[in-house]
């Protein structure tokens, strides 16, 4: 890919050294071949009562599938093939005429459903930064794990915006990640003129006047915007959890570009109104750019120009459909467009969820404006250290301001 965000491989961010990150991931419960509502110890029916059977795994007793062998079920025009192996006609014809087949798809859509379910559950119990069930459940969903669900095309739409909700709240949305990068709302920003004697492990924290650049080539690039930092001085710097302790905003460098490479996936913006999951997808990747934007991880020229793209894209609605048929039986896609452009605007049952997508697409162009709003203060900043520094200007200044205090100002003649 070509996007910079890919090519300019940090050296190090979160799930660098873990081998597993693209490994397969299986899911397991307790099932019976001849399962019944009344059983105690038994969630649902076993791997071999579901769709073709699925294949397993045999681990210490236990039985494993495939998440994607899993999940299919929840999104069949699009997965069938490249998962079982059976095409669309023959699925549909399946569905129709073979009375097993139903019975079976109908449990395992059940049970994925249910999975689905638990998700959201458990996305709840860590929202707020409820620490106590963060600290439980990350070890039993680790972030490479996420990460590869949420990058993984051939798992359902919903299973990815529903992982990419729980990532956010067990991962991003937590201590020390601060909004704002942890400083005053702008444009209330502390500014130092000069900090003489301060180390350079405490400078590093420190908003010093000094030049700053937003070109891509220059060196202090990073530096130009707020951006999140645990700096040497600071007492997490040395805490062996990376969790707290990574020192800078590589920090979610996966799931940074898995969010952007999401939104790069739809392509010219258009939304399909009657495609909920992918919109419940877009919607869920939004929210988690976001926070990456306010907690400082998207806090350079590259990155944030790389993000924009296609995000105005996905706001700009002209290229809207009501509804997309990528899968129909004549395998010519049927397409139903706004008619009039401007129905895409009357409230339907799918309107609110595209709509949330878009509202939180201008939220991220109000925190980009206010990053903009920052690095135009900090030029300011920067050429009246400038200005000051020059003796002839400080008399000149002295003197004015003399003036102002006599309310004699319109006698200055001077170059001010």
């Amino acid at each position: 890919k070509n996007d910079s965000s890919v090519i300019n491989t940090p050296k190090d961010y979160l799930g660098f050294s873990d081998d597993n990150l693209l490994s397969p991931i299986f899911v397991r419960w307790t099932g019976s071949n001849v399962w019944t509502q009344h059983m105690e110890n038994e969630l649902f029916f076993s791997p071999s009562e579901l769709v073709q059977p699925l294949p397993s795994l045999h681990y210490n007793g236990h039985v494993f599938v495939r998440i994607e062998e899993f999940c299919w079920v929840l999104e069949p025009e699009r997965l069938c093939e490249p998962i079982t192996g059976i095409k669309l006609k023959q699925y549909h014809l399946l569905k129709e005429t073979d009375d097993e087949f139903q019975v079976r798809f109908h449990r395992q859509e059940q049970i994925a459903t249910y999975f689905i379910a638990e998700l959201k559950m458990l996305s709840n119990l860590c929202f707020g930064r409820s620490y106590n069930c963060i600290k439980m459940l990350e070890e039993s969903f680790p972030y490479t794990m996420l990460v590869s669900m949420i990058k993984n095309e051939y798992l359902p739409s919903i299973v990815r915006a529903v992982t990419l909700d729980l990532i956010r709240v067990l991962y991003l949305d937590r201590f020390p990640q601060m909004t704002n990068c942890a400083r005053p709302s702008i444009p209330e920003m502390l500014w130092v003129y000069e900090a003489p004697g301060m180390s350079q492990e405490d400078l590093e924290a420190t908003p010093v006047i000094k030049k700053i650049s937003l070109q891509p080539s220059k060196s202090d690039t990073a530096l130009a915007l707020p951006c999140f930092q645990i700096p040497k001085a600071h007492k997490l710097s040395s805490d062996p959890n990376p969790l707290f302790s990574f020192p800078n905003q590589f920090k979610y460098f996966l799931l940074r570009t898995a969010t952007n490479d999401i939104i790069t996936s739809f392509g010219s913006g258009r939304i399909n109104h009657s495609n909920r999951a992918m919109n419940q997808l877009a919607s869920a990747t939004v929210l988690v750019i976001s926070d990456l934007l306010s907690f400082g991880f998207q806090s350079s020229y590259d990155k944030i120009h790389a993000l924009l793209k296609g995000l105005v894209r996905l706001l700009d609605g002209r290229n809207d459909v009501r509804s997309l048929d990528m899968y129909a039986m004549d395998e010519n896609p049927i397409e139903e467009e706004f008619t009039p452009l401007q129905a895409r605007f009357e409230l339907t049952t799918n309107s609110p969820m595209v709509t949330s997508v878009k509202s939180v697409v201008l939220d991220v162009f109000i925190a980009v404006s206010d990053f903009r709003t920052q690095f135009r203060l900090g030029k300011m900043m920067q050429i009246f250290k400038d200005y000051t520094e020059n003796l002839e200007n400080l008399k000149e200044l002295s003197y004015f301001h003399t003036l102002i205090v006599n309310l004699e100002e319109n006698a200055y003649k001077g170059y001010l």
